[in-house]
């Protein structure tokens, strides 16, 4: 069984030029040229020399002397083994971890089905949203579903490995365009099976998205040593041996020249920029943030910034749009931190001591109140045992720290099937937001009620605080599908570890309106001012008001000056920001109006 390497090149438009010698693959990213870069990432899977599959009009004779130039598929599959696989890879969507392409080989054995490695569609409008209305036209539900998260699209496939076998059953113009050969191989009923790129894509059919390849590519070569053939001219700056740098040229990494680059008097190379074989920089030339393809010449004195630049054409190559002075821009999903927390080093200290001491205090009131209750704990433990069928505990998976899931755990007070039974009461729901309460819910047992009135029902969550998973005082424990509805507002109670009790729990006073409004503002509240002074405050009132059965004004823990300044701050910012559009039904909407309208 051999896994036969096949990469599809092209020519983006910001590439084309007269003489055509310019190509994606040839195109030189880092230390080195695309494809060689490709030929490394697919190295965990096969050690077999690649072949390009060109559509173009001539053949691309410089890939390599051991990279076969192919017209058609057959060329591979005609002296392909039936028990081979092709591997075709698209460099147009290459991946920001070059390690994705090896998961298409995991626990690869004979059986003929194909893998796709596909890229999420992320159009850039955040969510999608979705109201349902009850016969008095009130909002009854608000479905949001989010790109990459309850909104997945296939943008493009990456890679695909596919049998020889089922190659051989489509067209092979088919391979050329790796959706359509996935549609097609599943229309033959060919069993296949998607890996979605864990992390982004650049689109290098977009300028922007190669320069931002590039940077990547030389900020993790920078890390290593250099390659063979290059010197280290300065921290960030590489140059092949053979370069040609005159002593008044003014170089700032990172940078990499590569092999026969002429860097004339007074020019001024400002990273990151990439430049190519034989290149030649001119005097007073001024190059920042910018790709010179190979064989390129800049005019003296001329100014490059964010461009891929193939020089002698300077009116064809377009400015890259949208393109900052940082071109990587990290995709990732984080925590709104308290605002107090990043004001200065002292607040930060201040701020990891306390959460040292609450950890502490945690574990021991919960421990102790362990020891204490448990004879309450067992006979209660008996009791739901004993009255009904099912377990005696319900674990159900909520979100913590930093959105980590963990199994929150309760004494079960409904019957086993309470959550396929819920769909049928919705529209009983009495309460708004995303939660779900009935005045006379049929699916609590007997003993759950008297558990719930008790909040006898909340005596487990002491195992999830001696595990870390939660907190003595904090933001309600919710489940991904509650936090979706409000994303400033899940960011922010998921930068603390939820409680057992909280702010919301004994100063909540809208229960027969539905709070959920209150839910949010309580929440946000809290996290803004958390302190030792408001856990002790929110202690007491748990206790004046035996877990929350009645309320106390949000005044007596958090000072009306404190909600007065923040209101203030909210109303300015919100000020700046656009308003979203209101939606009668479906709308979209992007993180920003989001934000704005929360």
């Amino acid at each position: 069984m051999t896994i036969i390497p096949i990469f599809l090149d092209c020519v983006p438009d910001y590439l084309r030029s007269e003489d055509g010698r310019h190509t994606l693959l040839l195109t030189p990213v880092g230390p080195r040229r695309l494809i060689q870069t490709l030929r490394d990432s697919v190295a965990g899977l096969t050690e077999e020399a690649p072949s390009v599959l060109w559509s173009g009009a001539k053949p691309r004779p410089a890939y390599g002397a051991d990279v076969k130039v192919i017209r058609n598929i057959e060329e591979v599959t005609g002296r392909a083994e039936p028990s081979d696989w092709l591997l075709l890879a698209d460099p147009l969507h290459f991946p920001t971890d070059a390690t994705e392409y090896s998961t298409l080989g995991e626990n690869l054995s004979a059986a003929g089905e194909a893998r796709y490695l596909a890229a999420i569609d992320s159009s850039g409008q955040g969510m999608r949203e979705f109201i349902q209305f009850d016969d008095e036209q009130r909002v009854r539900r608000v479905h949001r579903l989010y790109e990459g998260v309850t909104w997945l699209r296939t943008r493009a496939v990456v890679a695909a490995l596919v049998p020889v076998c089922a190659a051989c059953e489509i067209p092979s113009d088919s391979m050329r365009d790796m959706a359509l050969m996935r549609r097609r191989l599943t229309a033959r009923g060919v069993v296949s099976r998607d890996r979605t790129v864990r992390g982004t894509t650049f689109d290098l059919d977009q300028e922007a998205d190669m320069l931002r390849l590039c940077e990547l590519l030389m900020r993790q070569a920078a890390a290593e040593a250099p390659p063979p053939g290059f010197v280290c001219q300065a921290p960030g700056v590489w140059a092949s041996e053979s370069c040609r740098i005159h002593p008044t040229a003014r170089i700032h990494g990172p940078v990499i020249l590569h092999e026969g680059v002429s860097v004339e008097e007074g020019a001024t190379l400002i990273g990151p920029v990439m430049v190519g074989a034989d290149s030649r920089v001119r005097a007073g030339s001024v190059l920042a943030e910018c790709l010179i393809m190979p064989g390129a010449e800049t005019s003296p004195g001329e100014a490059v910034r964010f461009r891929v630049f193939q020089g002698g054409q300077a009116g064809t190559a377009t400015p890259a749009a949208n393109v900052s002075s940082s071109w990587i821009r990290a995709d990732r999903t984080r925590a709104i931190t308290p605002p107090r927390a990043a004001e200065n080093g002292a607040a930060r200290r201040e701020r990891r001591v306390f959460l040292t001491f609450k950890r502490a205090i945690d574990c021991l009131i919960a421990l102790f109140a362990l020891i204490v209750l448990s004879p309450v704990m067992l006979l209660t433990a008996a009791a739901v045992k004993l009255t009904s069928r099912g377990s005696v505990f319900f674990c159900h998976e909520r979100e913590g720290l930093d959105g980590a899931h963990f199994p929150c755990r309760k004494y079960r007070t409904m019957a086993a099937d309470a959550h396929s039974r819920q769909r049928e009461l919705y529209d009983a729901n009495a309460v708004d937001g995303p939660q779900f309460k009935m005045e006379h819910d049929p699916r609590i047992t007997p003993i759950g009620r008297f558990l719930r009135k008790t909040n006898l029902d909340e005596l487990p969550q002491l195992f999830n605080v001696l595990s870390g998973q939660m907190s003595l005082i904090g933001p309600r424990p919710s489940p991904f599908r509650e936090n979706q509805i409000c994303v400033p507002w899940r960011e922010a109670r998921l930068a603390v570890r939820p409680g057992i009790t909280g702010l919301w729990q004994v100063c909540r006073h809208e229960r027969d309106a539905g709070d959920f409004h209150q839910w949010i503002e309580y929440d946000m509240l809290y996290v803004r001012h958390m302190s030792f002074g408001l856990d002790l405050k929110i202690i007491a009132a748990t206790l004046l008001t035996l877990g929350g059965r009645w309320s106390v004004p949000v005044s007596w823990i958090v000072p009306a000056s404190q909600q007065v300044a923040r209101r203030r701050v909210k109303r300015r910012t919100r000020k700046k920001t656009p308003t979203p559009e209101s939606a009668s039904g479906r709308h979209n909407q992007s993180p920003e109006s989001r934000r704005a309208g929360t």
